[in-house]
């Protein structure tokens, strides 16, 4: 909140606040911090493309250069693994299958490699043929040999992809994995700026997750989206939905959501409508800017007490 305030009181004094003028200004005057103030600029440059649109009184999505569409959605399964056991999860995945969901990223431990297999080999038994399957690591392994020799335990599945066998900041190691590794190697939602994005891609990531709310806004995340693109990478973007249909509009293959029911969005306690999702893809919005439903009573309600009182 504070590195929120003093962005903001910066971007008051500027004469040209288009997104693209002030991401570069905010970006070489701190840029010996960024690293600190990189989730504040990238709300900053959301709000302004927001802003930016409703003013040409046209969706987002548009304005960042999309035509209209329903976007397909990657339904993430597995959260809370260890206090709701197996079986939970393989009726979640069940039910992501009924619901028309045509990509389903599954949490996966990475600390035992029997249990791991067993736990892939009975959700694979949930889907159907126009499922495709990724596994989230989230980080689990300690060095790329340990990485590989685990992920290539997997190639008989015919994965979508393996996401972060260590954090995507860990760029040397993410690359060096994903060129050893035959499964598609994704990362990318901890990274601070569109040229991380460009090393991934150039040496062997083949999913981008890229986040408007963590890379620079919009305005950072596009231009990478766009050159990812080129290289003939995917770009899934990271949770948040309402941030990333937009950007799945101009330059993103699918977005990834975390349905209601798990429970594990925090994002739900703060909306006054439910996700606009049907067969398993995002519906369009037509309404000028950026669609994001916030009931701001609620927000008060569960926001820091720091929050609220500057707010």
């Amino acid at each position: 909140m504070a590195a929120l305030s003093s962005l903001a009181s910066d971007v008051t004094a500027m004469e040209d606040i288009s997104p693209a003028a002030v991401h570069s200004v905010l970006r070489r005057r701190y840029a010996p911090g960024w690293g600190a103030m990189a989730r504040a600029g990238s709300l900053i440059d959301v709000a302004l493309w927001d802003i930016a649109a409703q003013m040409d009184g046209v969706p987002l999505g548009q304005a960042l250069g999309g035509a209209d569409h329903d976007v397909s959605l990657m339904a993430v399964a597995g959260y809370f693994l260890d206090h709701r056991g197996v079986g939970p999860i393989l009726d979640e995945v069940a039910e992501f299958v009924d619901q028309g969901y045509r990509t389903i990223k599954l949490i996966v431990p990475g600390h035992d490699l029997a249990t791991d297999m067993k736990f892939v080999a009975d959700v694979v038994d949930r889907l159907n043929p126009q499922v495709g399957l990724g596994i989230d690591f989230h980080g689990a392994f300690t060095t790329v040999d340990e990485a590989v020799a685990y992920g290539s335990a997997f190639r008989d599945f015919d994965l979508d992809f393996i996401e972060d066998p260590f954090p995507s900041y860990e760029i040397g190691a993410v690359t060096a994995a994903a060129k050893r590794l035959t499964t598609p190697v994704a990362s990318g939602e901890d990274l601070m700026s569109a040229t991380s994005y460009d090393l991934l891609v150039a040496d062997g990531v083949r999913v981008v997750r890229a986040d408007v709310s963590a890379s620079g806004g919009y305005t950072e995340v596009l231009a990478a989206s766009q050159r990812a693109r080129a290289a003939g990478a995917r770009v899934a973007p990271h949770v948040w939905p309402h941030l990333h249909f937009p950007l799945a509009l101009a330059a993103a293959d699918l977005v990834e959501v975390i349905p209601h029911t798990t429970g594990a969005d925090p994002i739900d306690q703060v909306l006054y409508e439910p996700f606009p999702i049907k067969d398993g893809r995002w519906k369009t919005q037509v309404d000028p800017g950026l669609y994001l439903p916030i009931d701001w009573a609620r927000a008060a309600l569960t926001a820091s007490a720091s929050f609220v009182s500057t707010s």
